[in-house]
């Protein structure tokens, strides 16, 4: 938690959330900085064409996190299957923005709902064929995780 105030003056606390962690080294930066979360993120991936994805890297950082922050990741969450993927891998959370962007563009809330299901429904066949009654039931046994070296 890191307190916030007004000229000197105790207002409230808030948790400290850090976006754009792709290596384990900064994920340990966080959590030394008071972090209550971190967002494994390469931004898109549009700054450096030749770096790693999330998935080849979030592996590592939540066994590194070993469970002191909440973990989020986002990266091209196009598909229930994709969430799925990266809860196996460790993340608490996932984050999907551009697609729900492009569901409103299109559909407005019609398109966003639908979008959402979809989703849904995807996890869910995927949770079936992988042996997951729960969310919480979801392991890296069910994914195989990219063999990504530094």
């Amino acid at each position: 938690m890191v307190r916030c105030s007004i000229s000197g003056a105790s207002v409230l606390k808030l948790p400290l959330l850090f976006k754009g962690i792709m290596t384990p080294d900064e994920a340990e930066l966080c959590i030394n900085a008071g972090a209550a979360g971190i967002v494994v993120s390469n931004h898109g991936g549009r700054t450096l064409a030749d770096t790693p994805g999330t998935a080849a890297v979030l592996p590592r950082i939540v066994d590194k996190v070993n469970g002191r922050c909440f973990v989020m990741v986002d990266g091209t969450l196009a598909r229930g299957t994709d969430v799925e993927k990266y809860v196996a891998m460790g993340a608490n959370c996932t984050l999907a923005g551009r697609h729900f962007v492009r569901a409103a563009h299109g559909g407005l809330a019609d398109g966003v709902a639908l979008f959402a299901n979809k989703m849904k429904n995807e996890l869910a066949v995927a949770m079936v064929l992988t042996g997951a009654q729960t969310v919480k039931d979801i392991n890296r046994s069910m994914v195989v995780i990219p063999d990504y070296k530094a």
